[in-house]
């Protein structure tokens, strides 16, 4: 076994704190073009279809929709603070590298969360609360997404399981 001896002195090799802000602001400096966080952060859908729901019970899958569905207010709340906005060349507001990102995933999972129901839909409940969770699950989507129940068909059903 061989011993190498270490530099206990870290003074002589770490960097001081102007090379670390020199850095930083450097680092800022290239920040990438609007174009190269529009293609890294576009397709938002394609991650969301990606997804396998073959693991999961039909319980695993209401909760992962009511779990997106925190996550993604949570994100969306998150994406107008000052760390996520820089001013653009024209003095507009514009999203920076984080908001891009925080945008890209609220997105990802309001697709998420509309492939939940839909796997929810497709499942055949086994007991009552099973039925509940589906239920549940497409009256919250129906109210997130419309503001109201536009489909009949849902309404009839949840009155005559609830009513």
């Amino acid at each position: 076994m061989m011993i190498t001896a270490r530099n206990t002195n870290s003074a002589i090799t770490d960097p001081t704190l102007r090379e670390r802000a020199a850095s930083a602001r450097a680092g800022l400096a290239k920040a990438p073009s609007e174009a190269a966080l529009e293609q890294r952060y576009g397709n938002a859908r394609a991650y969301a279809d990606a997804f396998d729901f073959s693991p999961f019970t039909l319980i695993d899958v209401a909760r992962l929709y009511e779990i997106t569905r925190q996550i993604s207010d949570h994100l969306s709340l998150t994406t107008n603070m000052p760390l996520c906005t820089h001013r653009d060349a024209n003095g507009y507001l514009a999203a920076s590298p984080l908001g891009w990102f925080l945008n890209f995933e609220t997105e990802r999972l309001a697709f998420l969360r509309d492939r939940c129901v839909a796997e929810l839909e497709r499942r055949q409940p086994q007991n009552e609360d099973e039925h509940d969770e589906i239920l549940g699950a497409r009256l919250a989507h129906e109210l997130d997404c419309s503001g109201r129940i536009a489909e009949p068909g849902l309404l009839l059903e949840a009155l005559k399981a609830w009513g």
